[in-house]
């Protein structure tokens, strides 16, 4: 699972996340990823994988070897995709018993709103929730039908 987290202009944390499943951290859904979410020259800050190393072409790329430090000599991190897996995986273990691949990305998209979200206060979140609901009128093509067996034949895969 790859984590695109934007960082508050405030300084605290990170205001939006977007999730993508993937078999497998690689150099061209990375770079697909990149390409159709995040403006060029941005500055964007990783892990030492060299999936990531086409990405000097066209952005900023700061990276951290983990395995020598925990934050570069000029406060280069992946702390904010750090924190998304983390929850991830205390969903994984502390609220879900099994995980399923076929909804994988629906869990990681809950994940990310909260994460998103973890300042805002129950009233707030709910405001967000019932507008959002509210706002879309069409019917879940995902959902419409879940109970009468109208399940995911396979993983929703992709960048």
């Amino acid at each position: 699972m790859i984590s695109l987290r934007e960082r508050n202009l405030s300084g605290s944390g990170a205001s939006k996340t977007k999730t993508f499943v993937l078999k497998s951290e690689n150099n061209f859904d990375i770079n697909k990823i990149a390409r159709n979410h995040i403006l060029p020259n941005s500055e964007i800050h990783t892990d030492e994988n060299s999936a990531y190393d086409d990405l000097l072409a066209h952005y900023n790329l700061k990276r951290v070897n983990h395995q020598i430090e925990y934050s570069g000599l000029n406060g280069e991190n992946n702390n904010q995709s750090e924190s998304f897996n983390a929850r991830f995986r205390r969903l994984q273990y502390g609220q879900c018993h099994k995980l399923g691949t076929l909804y994988l990305s629906n869990y990681a998209n809950e994940i990310a709103y909260r994460e998103d979200t973890r300042r805002l206060d129950n009233k707030a979140i709910m405001d967000d929730i019932l507008s959002r609901c509210l706002a879309n009128n069409s019917i879940s093509n995902e959902f419409c039908g879940y109970w009468q067996g109208n399940h995911r034949v396979a993983e929703r895969l992709g960048a």
